[in-house]
Protein backbone atom coordinates (compact mmCIF):
# COMPACT_ATOMS: atom_id res chain seq x y z
CA UNK A 1 0.00 0.00 0.00
CA UNK A 2 1.57 3.93 -0.73
CA UNK A 3 1.50 5.83 1.92
CA UNK A 4 1.32 8.54 -0.45
CA UNK A 5 -1.59 8.58 -2.81
CA UNK A 6 -4.15 10.06 -5.13
CA UNK A 7 -3.82 12.96 -7.03
CA UNK A 8 -2.11 16.34 -6.95
CA UNK A 9 -2.49 19.53 -8.90
CA UNK A 10 0.27 21.62 -9.75
CA UNK A 11 -0.49 23.89 -7.22
CA UNK A 12 -3.74 24.84 -4.54
CA UNK A 13 -5.28 27.45 -2.21
CA UNK A 14 -6.26 27.74 1.23
CA UNK A 15 -8.46 30.39 2.13
CA UNK A 16 -8.51 31.37 5.83
CA UNK A 17 -11.12 33.61 8.07
CA UNK A 18 -8.13 34.93 9.82
CA UNK A 19 -4.76 36.02 9.58
CA UNK A 20 -2.69 34.11 12.04
CA UNK A 21 -4.02 31.43 10.48
CA UNK A 22 -2.31 31.87 7.17
CA UNK A 23 0.48 32.72 9.04
CA UNK A 24 0.47 29.17 10.67
CA UNK A 25 0.19 27.23 7.57
CA UNK A 26 3.32 29.48 6.39
CA UNK A 27 5.44 28.70 9.37
CA UNK A 28 4.54 25.12 9.17
CA UNK A 29 2.01 24.53 11.89
CA UNK A 30 -1.17 22.88 9.80
CA UNK A 31 -4.67 22.29 11.17
CA UNK A 32 -6.72 19.11 9.67
CA UNK A 33 -10.24 19.13 10.49
CA UNK A 34 -12.43 15.61 11.10
CA UNK A 35 -15.45 15.39 9.07
CA UNK A 36 -17.74 15.93 11.72
CA UNK A 37 -17.06 19.40 12.28
CA UNK A 38 -18.46 20.23 8.69
CA UNK A 39 -21.32 18.41 9.21
CA UNK A 40 -22.68 20.56 12.38
CA UNK A 41 -20.89 23.83 11.37
CA UNK A 42 -22.40 26.79 12.17
CA UNK A 43 -21.98 28.64 8.82
CA UNK A 44 -24.99 27.14 6.86
CA UNK A 45 -23.38 28.04 3.41
CA UNK A 46 -20.61 26.00 4.45
CA UNK A 47 -22.30 23.41 6.67
CA UNK A 48 -22.78 19.81 4.96
CA UNK A 49 -24.94 17.27 6.69
CA UNK A 50 -23.41 14.24 4.15
CA UNK A 51 -19.91 14.81 4.71
CA UNK A 52 -18.77 10.88 5.65
CA UNK A 53 -21.22 9.37 3.82
CA UNK A 54 -20.84 7.60 0.36
CA UNK A 55 -24.12 8.07 -1.39
CA UNK A 56 -24.65 6.14 -5.20
CA UNK A 57 -27.56 4.67 -7.11
CA UNK A 58 -27.14 1.44 -9.16
CA UNK A 59 -28.99 -0.78 -11.24
CA UNK A 60 -29.95 -4.17 -9.99
CA UNK A 61 -31.62 -6.51 -11.71
CA UNK A 62 -35.17 -8.02 -10.39
CA UNK A 63 -36.79 -10.75 -12.22
CA UNK A 64 -41.05 -10.63 -11.45
CA UNK A 65 -42.10 -14.12 -11.70
CA UNK A 66 -46.17 -14.53 -13.13
CA UNK A 67 -48.33 -17.44 -13.07
CA UNK A 68 -51.21 -18.29 -15.29
CA UNK A 69 -54.39 -19.51 -13.83
CA UNK A 70 -53.94 -22.61 -15.97
CA UNK A 71 -51.48 -24.30 -14.22
CA UNK A 72 -50.50 -26.49 -17.48
CA UNK A 73 -48.61 -23.30 -18.47
CA UNK A 74 -45.39 -22.82 -17.26
CA UNK A 75 -45.03 -19.77 -15.08
CA UNK A 76 -43.46 -16.22 -17.22
CA UNK A 77 -40.64 -14.69 -15.85
CA UNK A 78 -39.91 -10.95 -16.58
CA UNK A 79 -36.14 -8.95 -15.94
CA UNK A 80 -36.57 -5.53 -14.64
CA UNK A 81 -34.17 -3.07 -13.16
CA UNK A 82 -34.47 -1.11 -10.50
CA UNK A 83 -32.55 1.73 -8.88
CA UNK A 84 -31.45 1.70 -5.08
CA UNK A 85 -28.87 3.93 -3.41
CA UNK A 86 -26.44 2.99 -0.79
CA UNK A 87 -24.98 4.94 1.97
CA UNK A 88 -21.70 4.11 3.79
CA UNK A 89 -20.43 6.18 6.59
CA UNK A 90 -17.10 6.58 7.64
CA UNK A 91 -16.31 9.45 9.51
CA UNK A 92 -14.29 8.87 12.64
CA UNK A 93 -10.83 7.37 10.65
CA UNK A 94 -10.53 10.66 8.49
CA UNK A 95 -9.33 13.93 8.83
CA UNK A 96 -8.77 16.19 6.03
CA UNK A 97 -7.19 19.55 5.10
CA UNK A 98 -9.65 21.53 2.64
CA UNK A 99 -8.54 23.73 -0.08
CA UNK A 100 -9.31 25.05 -3.26
CA UNK A 101 -8.19 23.45 -7.07
CA UNK A 102 -6.56 26.47 -9.74
CA UNK A 103 -9.70 26.80 -11.64
CA UNK A 104 -11.63 27.69 -8.35
CA UNK A 105 -13.45 31.57 -8.67
CA UNK A 106 -11.51 33.81 -7.00
CA UNK A 107 -14.76 35.79 -5.50
CA UNK A 108 -16.27 32.42 -4.48
CA UNK A 109 -12.26 31.48 -2.94
CA UNK A 110 -13.03 34.68 -0.70
CA UNK A 111 -15.78 33.33 0.83
CA UNK A 112 -14.18 31.40 3.01
CA UNK A 113 -11.50 33.58 4.03
CA UNK A 114 -9.77 36.87 3.04
CA UNK A 115 -6.23 35.54 3.77
CA UNK A 116 -5.30 33.63 1.09
CA UNK A 117 -2.15 31.50 0.56
CA UNK A 118 -1.02 29.51 -2.33
CA UNK A 119 0.85 25.89 -1.65
CA UNK A 120 2.96 25.44 -4.38
CA UNK A 121 3.58 21.86 -4.05
CA UNK A 122 0.53 20.24 -2.74
CA UNK A 123 2.21 16.73 -2.94
CA UNK A 124 5.46 17.84 -1.10
CA UNK A 125 2.84 19.52 1.92
CA UNK A 126 1.08 15.58 1.81
CA UNK A 127 4.90 13.99 2.25
CA UNK A 128 5.71 16.63 4.74
CA UNK A 129 2.58 15.75 6.57
CA UNK A 130 3.02 12.04 6.94
CA UNK A 131 6.61 12.54 7.90
CA UNK A 132 5.59 14.08 10.75
CA UNK A 133 3.73 10.71 11.79
CA UNK A 134 5.82 8.20 10.18
CA UNK A 135 7.30 7.18 13.55
CA UNK A 136 3.50 6.76 14.62
CA UNK A 137 0.74 3.63 14.58
CA UNK A 138 -1.89 6.18 14.13
CA UNK A 139 -1.60 6.84 10.32
CA UNK A 140 -2.57 4.59 7.67
CA UNK A 141 -1.65 6.62 4.51
CA UNK A 142 -2.31 10.01 3.31
CA UNK A 143 -4.60 10.50 0.03
CA UNK A 144 -4.63 13.31 -2.49
CA UNK A 145 -8.45 13.86 -3.48
CA UNK A 146 -9.98 15.93 -5.96
CA UNK A 147 -13.89 16.18 -5.22
CA UNK A 148 -16.28 15.12 -6.90
CA UNK A 149 -19.76 16.62 -7.05
CA UNK A 150 -21.82 13.50 -7.92
CA UNK A 151 -23.40 12.60 -4.66
CA UNK A 152 -26.46 9.69 -4.90
CA UNK A 153 -25.91 9.48 -8.72
CA UNK A 154 -25.25 6.16 -10.33
CA UNK A 155 -21.10 5.60 -10.95
CA UNK A 156 -19.53 4.71 -14.37
CA UNK A 157 -18.32 1.76 -13.00
CA UNK A 158 -18.29 -1.43 -10.73
CA UNK A 159 -17.41 0.13 -7.22
CA UNK A 160 -14.92 -1.99 -5.16
CA UNK A 161 -15.23 -2.00 -1.36
CA UNK A 162 -11.65 0.81 -1.17
CA UNK A 163 -14.25 3.14 -3.67
CA UNK A 164 -16.92 3.01 -1.48
CA UNK A 165 -14.79 3.90 1.35
CA UNK A 166 -12.89 6.78 -0.23
CA UNK A 167 -16.21 8.25 -1.91
CA UNK A 168 -17.04 9.25 2.13
CA UNK A 169 -14.19 12.08 1.82
CA UNK A 170 -14.17 12.62 -1.92
CA UNK A 171 -17.84 12.93 -3.04
CA UNK A 172 -20.00 15.79 -1.80
CA UNK A 173 -23.56 17.15 -3.28
CA UNK A 174 -23.60 19.09 -6.81
CA UNK A 175 -24.61 22.40 -4.50
CA UNK A 176 -20.55 22.56 -3.95
CA UNK A 177 -19.60 22.38 -7.16
CA UNK A 178 -18.32 25.73 -6.90
CA UNK A 179 -15.90 24.80 -4.55
CA UNK A 180 -13.67 23.22 -6.70
CA UNK A 181 -12.08 21.16 -3.52
CA UNK A 182 -9.63 19.40 -3.13
CA UNK A 183 -8.17 17.55 -0.13
CA UNK A 184 -5.51 16.07 1.40
CA UNK A 185 -7.11 13.10 3.55
CA UNK A 186 -5.24 11.74 6.63
CA UNK A 187 -6.76 7.97 7.21
CA UNK A 188 -6.18 6.69 10.46
CA UNK A 189 -5.37 3.21 11.85
CA UNK A 190 -8.28 3.74 14.55
CA UNK A 191 -11.52 6.04 14.89
CA UNK A 192 -10.61 8.60 17.37
CA UNK A 193 -12.39 11.68 18.31
CA UNK A 194 -16.17 12.77 19.19
CA UNK A 195 -18.44 12.09 16.70
CA UNK A 196 -20.76 14.82 17.48
CA UNK A 197 -17.99 17.59 16.96
CA UNK A 198 -19.15 20.96 17.24
CA UNK A 199 -17.23 24.53 17.86
CA UNK A 200 -15.05 24.53 21.44
CA UNK A 201 -16.78 28.13 21.94
CA UNK A 202 -18.55 31.01 19.96
CA UNK A 203 -15.29 32.53 18.99
CA UNK A 204 -13.56 29.32 17.72
CA UNK A 205 -13.58 28.24 14.29
CA UNK A 206 -11.70 25.01 15.09
CA UNK A 207 -13.57 21.64 15.91
CA UNK A 208 -12.89 19.26 19.22
CA UNK A 209 -10.90 16.21 17.30
CA UNK A 210 -8.75 18.20 14.73
CA UNK A 211 -4.97 17.10 14.17
CA UNK A 212 -3.05 19.51 15.04
CA UNK A 213 0.42 19.11 13.15
CA UNK A 214 3.64 21.29 13.48
CA UNK A 215 6.08 20.59 11.19
CA UNK A 216 8.83 22.56 12.88
CA UNK A 217 10.22 24.31 9.57
CA UNK A 218 8.86 27.20 7.25
CA UNK A 219 7.09 25.61 4.36
CA UNK A 220 8.81 27.28 1.42
CA UNK A 221 6.60 25.76 -1.17
CA UNK A 222 3.34 27.53 0.55
CA UNK A 223 3.16 31.80 -0.51
CA UNK A 224 0.75 34.53 0.42
CA UNK A 225 -1.65 35.68 -2.23
CA UNK A 226 -3.63 38.27 -0.27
Amino acid sequence: MDDIRGEFPEYCYKACRKEEHANDIMQGTIHIGCLPYYRYMADNSRRDTTEGESSYTECGEVILTGYSPDSSKPPIHIKRTRNYKSVYTRINKIRVLCMSLPKVDQGHLNTFGPHIVKINDPKQLAKDIYDHFSEHDSIRYIDGANVQYDFGETPGHQLTEADKFDMSYKQKPQKFAQDCEFRIAVILNSYCGAVDCKHLDDESDKPQCELLIKLGKRLEYVSRES
